[in-house]
Order: C-alpha cells, then structure tokens, then sequence
C-alpha cells in the first residue's frame, strides 16, 4: 500500500511546519475541508500523525526510521529503476542479503527472473512478496517486527546475519557521502546493515539522488566499503579528477 499524491502533500507540509489547521489544508491544496479530514483520519490509522482540533500534527519520534509508507511513496520511478539495474547483477544459485529498505524491496519483481536462488532478510514485505515464487527460497530473520518500517530488528535478527553469508548484499539507507560514508536514522537499522556488510562478499548499495550527500546519525559503513553503488544521481556529486573507491551504475 502507499500513500495517495494527496497523502503525500499533508505529509511534506506537516514536515515542514509540525502542525497546521484542516482549513488551512483545504485552502492550500484546493479540497474540501470534509476530504482533508477524511484523508487525516486515514494518516493517523496509519500512525503517521495526530489529530488535534481542528487539524494535526506530525508524529516527532520515529524512533526506528522515517515510517516504510513514506519511504515506498517517495521517488518510487527512480527506485524501480535502481532495482531493475541491482537486479542484473544478480546470478541463478546466488545467495543474497537484502535488507527492508524501500528500494531493496523493489527487487522483488526482478528476483522472479531467476533459479535456486537464497534471500536472507529482514524486510517483512520483501519475504510476502517473495511468497509465492517457487524458484526464491526466502528465509527470515525473525526478531522484533516494527510496524512502521516493517522490518525485523534487535538481537534475534542480529545473530542471524553472525551466522549466515551471502554472496551479495543489496541494501540502502537514508544517507550518503564521500566522507561519511552510509548512515542511517535508526541505531538498530544501522547495526543490522553493518552486519550484513561483514558476511557479503559483493556490497551493492542501491540510492536515489535525494540520499545523496547527506548524513543521518549512525554509521554504518565507509565509501570504501562499498563495491557497487547504483544511483540515479548525476556523477556531478562526486569529486572531479578523483578516484572513487566504488564502481557507479547510473540509471537515467
């Protein structure tokens, strides 16, 4: 499921300002009052805001990352895109890591392509999408599931990926830079990712251009950690006349 473009717009505002009015709403984006609280009622179900009089306000702690119904309706274009051009990468009999990311997550379609392929992950949408295709042998991590970001975290799913290896990890996170390397918003999310880099012997990180140049508070890897980086980013991010430590797939 994601968010409607109307959703999306009550979002970005309340983001922006962390409360407004329902009249101020239906001024703003040219519907009725009765509609933009309709709609309201519909993001708080979702526990995405809350209701106050006569408007709402944004919830403040995401305390494990932005909400996965924000992430899946944001550049959902350029994520398709970014899948597909991980996907290709990917070879019959592979064993992989994919973590919940909402572009990971985009793969699934692409997985069907292939044989006897092995998906460790800790993407509880991933693994129902994956549910019924014969040819994936899905296993889960188990542990803590978070209804926002619908992933799988602590120690449970931690000392899975201790003790299991794959031959690729595509994963992606909210923030990257040169310098910094990928960070993330959730500790938990960026320690399961860390973990996953250690026992994966090709690291594809998948990252739209609005992940680009930023950092999020908790490390999870550096640049150099990375093999792949596929982006639709324009190369100009990068540093001219330097090395980068990382291929580039671009997409367009």
């Amino acid at each position: 499921m994601h968010l409607t473009q109307r959703q999306q717009k009550i979002i970005a505002l309340l983001q922006e300002r962390g409360q407004i009015r329902v009249d101020e709403l239906s001024e703003l984006l040219f519907f009725s009052p009765s509609t933009i609280r309709r709609e309201l009622e519909i993001l708080q179900q979702y526990e995405l805001i809350r209701r106050t009089h006569g408007g709402a306000v944004i919830k403040t702690r995401w305390d494990e990352g932005v909400p996965a119904l924000i992430r899946e309706s944001q550049e959902v274009s350029s994520k398709v895109k970014i899948a597909e051009a991980a996907a290709a990468y990917i070879h019959d009999g592979d064993h992989l890591f994919i973590d919940s990311s909402s572009t990971a997550l985009m793969m699934a379609d692409f997985l069907k392509e292939h044989s006897q392929l092995t998906v460790f992950t800790n993407g509880f949408q991933l693994a129902s999408q994956l549910l019924h295709c014969p040819k994936v042998k899905t296993i889960c991590t188990g542990g803590q599931l978070v209804p926002a970001s619908h992933s799988f975290v602590g120690a449970h799913a931690q000392r899975f990926f201790e003790y299991h290896f794959a031959d690729k990890l595509f994963f992606s996170s909210n923030s990257f830079s040169l310098e910094d390397g990928v960070t993330d918003s959730s500790e938990t999310e960026a320690e399961l990712k860390h973990q996953m880099i250690l026992h994966a012997r090709q690291i594809f990180f998948l990252a739209d251009a609005s992940k680009m140049e930023h950092t999020s508070a908790y490390k999870v890897c550096n640049a150099s950690d990375i093999h792949v980086l596929v982006t639709n980013a324009s190369m100009d991010v990068f540093p001219r006349n330097h090395p980068l430590p990382f291929q580039v797939r671009r997409v367009t």
